[in-house]
């Protein structure tokens, strides 16, 4: 095999405290984003494994609090444990 080998990226769920505004929800379109109560979680898929720390920068730029962020692993395919 020839040229680099790169990774088929990253889930992770993110748990945010508090609720976005409109223009900030319409930053995060393309993540599935789901508001509860007192916080927001987002789903946000990382495929250059750089993304992550942009999307925490922008949520503290908007003075979001980050309670949590935590690597979505995918199922097992069948046949692999």
């Amino acid at each position: 095999m020839t040229g680099v080998e790169r990774s088929p990226g990253r889930t992770y769920e993110m748990t945010v405290a508090g609720r976005m505004g409109p223009v900030l929800r319409a930053a995060f379109a393309d993540h599935r984003v789901r508001e509860l109560p007192a916080c927001t979680v987002l789903v946000v898929r990382d495929d250059a494994d750089q993304r992550l720390g942009e999307i925490v920068e922008l949520l503290a730029r908007a003075d979001l609090l980050v309670r949590e962020v935590r690597r979505i692993d995918p199922p097992p395919q069948p046949g692999n444990p």
